[in-house]
């Protein structure tokens, strides 16, 4: 018998109760199914029989939280993700709209990477944004990196990474940007390191980042309701100056406009009209 056919909705929702309650976070917008089978993982990897097992291990082992938040993330990732994602938006968009925030006056460009894991897609984004504006004092793209998963967060602070997830990145990338340091891995040099700024947020209730010129938020939609999807798209909306763009994952959409045109089908970018 396997533990999901053992865990009952009720022991589920004394589980997501103890969570909400004692650590501030609410699952209740996740997929019931997705949580179950995120919990019944856990549960087989602690050897817990019932739900009322892991939920006094949840109590006795503050460490084993993190671990079950570390299922909830989309944490198969890597630097350029998507590569024709990250060629369309060097090429086709942000030169122009970096060239017209500079015709403007304006000095700053801010992107929100929503859900960043450990920081291979912020980082991404700041090499890329570096490859266009060079080192131009008189202009800034600045970083900002949100998620849930501290554990997450401290590796994406660290910058270690290991040579699997440079796939992408390419041999100058590589040479310019990262130093290796010990086991086949790379510790990601200062410079873009200053750029991305970390902070923990629950994306569902936590107040968004505002006066965004562009946010990513890929391959996490698809884990929510379509109630929660759609409450979501309207929080970038909110999060984005008009005319800024959202950026979302090869599998998910924008739907029903919510004040946004499409730029791109095949990479998902998407920009804010109203």
């Amino acid at each position: 018998m396997t533990h999901k056919s053992i865990l009952s909705d009720k022991e589920v929702d004394s589980i997501l109760a103890y969570i909400r309650r004692n650590k501030s976070v609410d699952l209740a917008s996740y997929r019931r199914t997705f949580v179950v089978r995120r919990l019944s993982g856990r549960m087989e990897n602690v050897s817990a029989e019932t739900g009322g097992a892991y939920l006094n291990i949840l109590r006795d082992d503050p460490e084993e939280f993190g671990r079950f938040l570390e299922t909830l993330s989309i944490n198969v990732t890597g630097f350029f993700r998507d590569p024709g994602v990250f060629e369309f938006l060097q090429k086709a968009v942000l030169p122009e709209f970096i060239r017209k925030k500079k015709a403007a006056g304006r000095r700053i460009m801010r992107i929100w990477s929503a859900g960043c894991a450990s920081g291979e897609e912020p980082y991404s984004i700041a090499i890329m944004a570096r490859g266009i504006t060079g080192d131009d004092p008189g202009f800034e793209v600045a970083v900002h990196a949100t998620d849930i998963d501290t554990a997450a967060l401290k590796r994406a602070q660290e910058a270690v990474y290991p040579g699997s997830s440079l796939g992408n990145a390419g041999k100058k990338v590589l040479e310019k940007y990262f130093t290796p340091v010990y086991n086949g891995e790379y510790l990601l040099k200062d410079e873009i390191k200053k750029s991305v700024h970390f902070k923990r947020q629950n994306l569902i209730s936590d107040p968004v980042l505002k006066h965004m010129d562009m946010v990513f938020c890929r391959n996490m939609m698809i884990y929510l309701s379509t109630e929660e999807k759609d409450s979501l798209i309207g929080k970038f909306n909110e999060s984005l100056n008009t005319g800024g763009y959202l950026v979302v994952g090869k599998v998910e959409s924008v739907w029903n406009n919510r004040g946004f045109e499409t730029v791109s089908t095949t990479n998902k970018v998407y920009r804010k009209t109203v």
